[in-house]
């Protein structure tokens, strides 16, 4: 016979599954994913947001027609090359669509580019468009993160993300580190793996004794750009840091929960 004890249903003080384990462990889990996912972010972010700006820098491209010679190589005075700058700048704030601008040039009113030029501009135009996106969506993922987190664990959130902060500046500078050394020891090459990685096609490949777009955009002038982008990218990488400490040192201060 069976013990009448066996016929017992399971009474509150039965052994079950701990539940109240596993749900620390599963927060500590979403905790470490949204940490992982928030360095990560960092640097996506502080990267296209200095793409953005930088297309959209009326000074950088008239320093760089004047530092470069753009007038002696085009043939264009100072009047036109600033209405060329503009031009970039609204093609790049656009929608998608072909460039169209039009100088006088040789005593003739012509279009500055030729086909070629002008379908490679379609392809930077999507390129540049496509970090926009990257920007958005970045900043939006670590908005999520932020208040997803004070949502779950209040102000005991603080020290993590500050740890979240200090790990994206890292990543942000290291990756700025490598590029720009690679950028100073031989920035042809890392110019045109850039270019292999991101067109499909070789209508980057461009005559500079005829294509306007190579006269306007010699080698120089994306090299300073590029250092330029990751000086600013390195700044900013350095105030996410530093925001990292302060909210590190905050929770040293804020009294226990």
């Amino acid at each position: 016979m069976r013990s009448q004890s066996n016929l017992q249903p399971p009474t509150s003080n039965s052994v079950m599954p701990d539940e109240a384990a596993t749900l620390p462990a599963a927060l500590a889990g979403l905790r470490l994913a949204l940490a992982i996912v928030f360095v990560l972010a960092v640097p996506i972010v502080l990267i296209s947001t200095n793409v953005r700006w930088l297309t959209e820098d009326r000074a950088l491209y008239l320093e760089g027609f004047t530092r470069y010679g753009a007038g002696a190589r085009t043939g264009l005075s100072p009047a036109q090359l600033e209405q060329v700058a503009a031009a970039f700048i609204t093609y790049f704030q656009g929608p998608p669509g072909r460039m169209d601008v039009q100088v006088e040039l040789g005593g003739q009113h012509r279009p500055l580019f030729n086909e070629r030029e002008l379908a490679h501009m379609e392809d930077v135009q999507s390129l540049v468009r496509g970090f926009h996106t990257l920007q958005l969506v970045g900043g939006g993922v670590l908005l999520a993160i932020i208040l997803v987190g004070f949502a779950l664990w209040r102000r005991s959130f603080l020290g993590p993300l500050g740890w979240m902060a200090l790990g994206g500046a890292g990543l942000t500078l290291g990756v700025l580190a490598l590029a720009g050394a690679l950028s100073v020891l031989d920035f042809q090459s890392l110019f045109t793996r850039f270019h292999l990685l991101s067109f499909r096609n070789d209508l980057w490949m461009l005559d500079p004794s005829r294509d306007y777009l190579i006269m306007l955009f010699p080698l120089g002038f994306w090299l300073d750009a590029t250092l330029r982008l990751a000086f600013l990218a390195a700044v900013e990488a350095a105030l996410v840091g530093a925001a990292g400490l302060g909210l590190l040192k905050l929770q040293q201060l804020m009294p226990p929960s």
